[in-house]
């Protein structure tokens, strides 16, 4: 396992938010639906559209921010248990949080409209996101 610094960890957390926020600005709700394949690699291979992409990007995120929280009160997040440290684990959380992004009310709350919604701020971790709010530079 390589376990990289806060700030290497931060630059590519935000390096991946300012890239696909760039792919996805100005675009219309049936070009964000259009289909879309990831170029390389297994991360996102999933996915079938940019909002299925965001949709894996913003869950993964809710996901980091609930880890946090429970690490603040002292306690384990689910996810973090060793059963679902497994690539077939990962691959159905991932398809499953995808699939019921599409099913969820509205399909992809905020991307109808052009807003991203950004995780929302846990009020137990420090630096997480308010809703709506893209990451500070």
């Amino acid at each position: 396992m390589n376990i990289v610094s806060l700030q290497e960890a931060s630059g590519r957390l935000r390096a991946d938010h300012e890239l696909l926020l760039a792919r996805v600005a100005g675009l219309a709700e049936d070009q964000l639906a259009a289909s879309y394949r990831v170029a390389s690699g297994p991360l996102g291979d999933f996915c079938d559209s940019l909002h299925d992409l965001l949709a894996h990007v913003l869950m993964w995120d809710e996901i980091n921010l609930a880890v946090l929280s429970e690490a603040t009160a002292g306690r384990a997040h689910w996810s973090l248990d060793p059963r679902w440290e497994t690539p077939e684990a990962g691959r159905l959380l991932n398809r499953g949080g995808v699939a019921a992004a599409r099913q969820g009310p509205g399909g992809y709350p905020g991307l109808a409209t052009g807003s991203v919604p950004w995780p929302r701020r846990c009020g137990r971790c420090p630096g997480s996101l308010r809703s709506g709010t893209p990451p500070s530079t």
